[in-house]
């Protein structure tokens, strides 16, 4: 059997790669259980409730513009608006390879100087369910309007919908970046299943629907205008 290793561990945030920035990963996830026990049986139950997760990172300080910690700040500030989306990869990042992805405020934000490194332990607290979903699109650069190659072959359609989420932590100036979720029954022929809102700043979001979708799943993106470059990440789950 083969194990994966945590040095191969990958977090995004928002618009951020903090993988360069942090020591540690410390997921979470929690389903709520309630205990009943009616008049009628001798036994009690536990019953499925709500499913939450925090994520605590233990990171490197560096102060510079556009660093992990101007960015945890700018969210912890933010705290009142929409949640950013987050993307947990416990092993190293491969096409078809299991991505934890989510919405998340950051909970604290701290700089502690210890010893001769400066650190900052920050805390993400998910107010939404955490999906155990598939990498559609490694976090890279993209210089032109393009599909993703590789389908991801999920073996037999559903009919519950699907949560998709995007990470662009790069896009050139004056750039639009539109990502498309794509469906089909035959691995040929492709229909939109789902859009991202246009970027034309690095951002991040959540997408979800209650359509069909079919056996396999791809992704596909157009850039237009400026340099027409832009790097982003994306990952879907069926519901």
């Amino acid at each position: 059997m083969a194990f994966g290793h945590g040095v191969n561990a990958r977090f995004y945030f928002d618009v951020l790669d903090f993988s360069n920035y942090i020591e540690n990963i410390d997921p979470t996830f929690i389903r709520r259980l309630a205990e009943i026990k009616t008049l009628g049986v001798a036994y009690g139950q536990s019953v499925a409730g709500h499913m939450s997760g925090t994520i605590a990172l233990a990171g490197v300080y560096d102060g510079a513009a556009e660093g992990p910690d101007e960015v945890a700040w700018g969210i912890f500030q933010a705290s009142a608006g929409t949640p950013r989306v987050f993307a947990y990869v416990p092993q190293i990042p491969a096409l078809d390879g299991i991505a934890y992805c989510g919405t998340a405020n950051v909970g604290t934000d701290q700089i502690t100087a210890g010893d001769d490194a400066v650190r900052m332990p920050v805390a993400l607290v998910a107010s939404d369910d955490v999906d155990r979903a598939i990498i559609v699109h490694l976090l890279a650069g993209e210089t032109a309007s393009g599909e993703e190659e590789d389908s991801y072959d999920g073996t037999s359609g559903t009919t519950d919908g699907l949560r998709a989420y995007l990470i662009c932590t790069a896009l050139g100036a004056g750039t639009a970046l539109t990502v498309t979720i794509q469906d089909s029954a035959d691995d040929e022929n492709w229909a939109t299943q789902d859009t991202f809102a246009a970027l034309t700043d690095e951002g991040s979001e959540k997408i979800e629907n209650t359509d069909n979708v079919d056996q396999y799943v791809r992704v596909s993106w157009t850039l237009v205008g400026g340099t027409t470059t832009a790097t982003f990440f994306v990952a879907f789950a069926r519901i």
